[in-house]
């Protein structure tokens, strides 16, 4: 219908909306205006079906509401036809007329005061921090406006305001009309349709009761005034009423017939004004129709699935190309099989080009995969790139606080990621780090080895023990027993996520899933939910016994930067509370461990998996170190060991896609568009094994490959730990953690695969954003070294 108004369109002629806005556009072009270049033929079409769409659906409730109670109350009905006739007659209402209708106008605005068809408005979002009724709300917040509740305020409108009362704007004050009849809005996100949509219907109204005497089946009073199950809409209950022709010669000439009929012609309505030649009076009189017919029901589905595949046509056309995705399910049947995505996305983009876009469901995600595309989001588009959407994970943990990990780019988030980045760039130098590393080596190969010198002991396992310790008492200064309900919790925590939800909660991935796939989504949030129990416990004790200026640990090392805030009377101060710092240790505890984990878990199957390489590694350390415990000053004198786990992390990304991005504006990557608010992943293992930049072997395990690295290589093709502003605040801390964890090991224990040299089990585990060692059984033996 837009297509047909624009292209038989006249300079300067005024027939629709989408002659008008072609109008504005010539006019600002010939005006040379700047804001020309946004009237772009894509935007005036949806601008014309949000005129369209918005106004159907309001228009729709209010005429709905307005022909029941008027079927619903005869001697209201009469009045008012009394009125229109003594004004008009039998002529068509003109927008001068209204005046001349005052009851009628009245009961128009009741309907609109009693019935707002959107009574919490849509939400809006805060542009920045402010104060709403001397209480705080953050940027970023999202907002309802509570219309409903204003509407119906009995401060404004006294004692009756919950109450239907067609007369009581012919006595309104100017206050009660400002204040108390919301129900289009208010502020900058008002409807600008309010003027059109009121005259629309209230000539609707004057057209009906021209022609037809509406009544209730039942009887007077009988009508279901009832909204609706809609926690966001208000809207009236379908049902019959009965219509009947008035005995005029000029009435209901398009049904002469008088039959039961629903008047649902509203949902027409703004189709004839927005893109056609016809008119609102000849609309009422054509459209006495039920909508519950079921010819009219099919109609309704082909409508609206056809307008879907417009949109998710378009929308299509507009991102980067890739595999081409299907309407609802987009490319999950691409998806369906052992190779993971990030590996996909390779292909994909070697056949579309770089970034590619991938369908998950109904939700695109455009894909980097190429060190041009990385070069652009760590560089100009660092920020631009570095939003956040929602997702039902990041609601669970972070619990409506904000975090580090899962919040949006904005001034709390920026805040506390650069307090967190100073605190582990700080702790991961320390020699309290070190010693701490050692001695839950030490004390965790005492559980393994319970007093043999050689058994069978899971990989996996082994790293969980040490990983979560270190991160425990570095976080909290508190860690985990064998056998205690907190370990239990968090080993069981580990299992249920890992089996249950390789790719997060099936929420995230498709909404329906969560129904599809119950018990899976209820184990993963059991999982998320326990771990929260436990590190929460572990805050508040940290929390409780903190004293100023000691950094035992990172909880304290967070307090104290808040008391250098607050003491500094830093703006900043604000977003560092109680429950945002927790947030803060939450996210260093639970992505550390997860990271950490699959990296070391490599190294050491890597290690059982090459005996010559292990004994050549653990010649290195104790040459240099013999039986002493590793520090940040040792890690020079030990290039071997370093370019070992190096080359670990570049092989085996945690995270090969990180977690999704948001595009904060519309930009481009690589030369192609990527719109506002879509999600954006890094394949960091892509370009980590990019042959471009590590040679014709990029993608071989080459332990010693870090040791003649060129500066270009380490700047651009190793990017595990992220890239742009959302890398991995924790990088320096997580790469301590693990080279004094590998010195450790050797100096401890010699690894062997159970089945011999060049047996151990590679493959990945069935997950598309994890890449971890499968479990599996080593053989630990004792190194007499200690």
């Amino acid at each position: 219908m837009y297509l047909q108004g624009k292209n038989s369109w006249t300079k300067g002629q005024n027939r629709h909306f989408v002659d008008f806005l072609l109008n504005a556009r010539e006019e600002l072009i010939a005006e040379e205006k700047g804001s020309a270049k946004y009237l772009h033929d894509d935007n005036l079409k949806n601008v014309v079906l949000d005129i369209f769409g918005a106004g159907t659906s309001t228009s729709k409730t209010i005429l709905g509401f307005s022909f029941l109670h008027l079927a619903n109350d005869l001697e209201l009905q009469d009045e008012l036809r009394e009125e229109i006739v003594d004004a008009l007659g039998s002529r068509v209402c003109g927008a001068a007329d209204r005046g001349k209708m005052p009851k009628v106008d009245s009961f128009l605005r009741e309907v609109i005061r009693v019935h707002p068809p959107a009574p919490l408005g849509i939400g809006r979002r805060t542009q920045a921090d402010i104060i709403l009724n001397r209480r705080p709300v953050p940027i970023g917040t999202d907002m309802f406006m509570n219309i409903l509740a204003v509407n119906h305020d009995k401060a404004i409108w006294g004692p009756d305001a919950g109450e239907f009362n067609p007369r009581r704007f012919l006595t309104a004050t100017k206050e009660q009309v400002n204040r108390g009849a919301t129900s289009f809005g208010l502020g900058a996100r008002t409807c600008p349709g309010e003027k059109m949509a009121q005259a629309d219907m209230l000539y609707a109204i004057v057209r009906t009761l021209q022609n037809v005497r509406l009544t209730c089946p039942d009887g007077p009073g009988t009508a279901n005034l009832n909204s609706i199950d809609s926690d966001l809409l208000i809207d009236a209950v379908r049902q019959d009423l009965i219509f009947t022709r008035i005995d005029e010669p000029w009435i209901f000439w398009a049904h002469p017939h008088p039959n039961r009929r629903y008047c649902d012609g509203a949902a027409l309505l703004l189709a004839v004004d927005g893109c056609h030649s016809g008119c609102t009076m000849a609309l009422v009189e054509l459209f006495l129709v039920r909508l519950t017919e079921p010819i009219s029901w099919i109609a309704l589905v082909l409508g609206l699935l056809t307008a879907y595949l417009i949109q998710f046509v378009n929308r299509v056309r507009k991102l980067p190309p890739g595999p081409s995705p299907l309407p609802f399910i987009g490319n999950i049947p691409q998806l369906r099989s052992e190779i993971p995505l990030y590996e996909k996305a390779i292909d994909w983009a070697r056949q579309y080009g770089d970034p590619i876009t991938v369908w998950i469901g109904p939700r695109p995600f455009v894909i980097a995969s190429s060190k041009e595309s990385f070069k652009d989001i760590s560089g100009p588009l660092r920020n631009l790139i570095a939003g956040r959407n929602p997702t039902n994970i990041g609601a669970l943990q972070t619990r409506g606080y904000q975090d580090v990990l899962f919040s949006d780019f904005s001034p709390a988030w920026d805040t506390l990621r650069r307090v967190a980045h100073v605190a582990m760039r700080k702790y991961a130098t320390t020699e309290k780090l070190a010693n701490l590393v050692a001695e839950t080596v030490d004390s965790e190969l005492e559980g393994v080895f319970e007093g043999r010198d050689e058994c069978r002991y899971e990989v996996v396992e082994f790293i969980e023990g040490i990983i979560n310790n270190v991160l425990a008492l570095s976080s909290f200064g508190e860690g985990f027993k064998k056998g205690d309900e907190n370990f239990e919790k968090m080993r069981r925590a580990n299992r249920d996520f890992e089996v249950n939800s390789p790719n997060g909660l099936p929420s995230d991935i498709l909404p329906i899933l969560r129904y599809l796939f119950p018990r899976q989504e209820r184990a993963a949030r059991g999982a998320i939910l326990e771990v929260l129990d436990v590190t929460d416990e572990m805050f508040a004790k940290a929390r409780a016994t903190w004293t100023s200026g000691k950094s035992r640990h990172f909880t304290d090392v967070l307090l104290n930067a808040r008391e250098e805030f607050v003491a500094e009377d830093r703006n900043s101060a604000k977003y560092l509370t109680d429950e945002n710092l927790r947030q803060v240790v939450l996210d260093i505890f639970g992505a550390g461990t997860g990271t950490s984990r699959g990296i070391l878990s490599y190294c050491c199957v890597e290690l059982a998996n090459d005996p010559e390489l292990q004994s050549d590694l653990r010649t290195e350390i104790l040459e240099e170190l013999g039986s002493k415990r590793c520090t940040a000053e040792d890690r020079e004198r030990l290039p071997r060991t370093d370019s070992f786990l190096q080359e670990i992390i570049r092989y085996y990304p945690a995270a090969p896609l990180s977690l999704p991005r948001k595009a904060m504006t519309n930009t481009t990557i690589n030369g192609r568009p990527v719109p506002k608010d879509i999600d954006v992943m890094i394949n960091l293992y892509a370009v980590n094994r990019d042959e471009s930049i590590w040679g014709s072997d990029a993608g071989e395990f080459r332990p010693y490959r870090f040791l003649n690295v060129t500066k270009d290589q380490l700047t651009r093709g190793s990017n595990s730990f992220g890239i742009g502003a959302r890398s991995c605040p924790g990088e320096k801390l997580a790469q301590a953690d693990m080279f004094y964890a590998i010195v450790r090991t050797l100096q401890r224990v010699k690894l062997t695969c159970v089945h011999g040299p060049g047996t151990a089990d590679f493959g990945k585990k069935n997950s598309d954003i994890f890449l971890e060692s499968p479990r599996q059984n080593l053989i630990f033996a004792k190194v007499d070294t200690v």
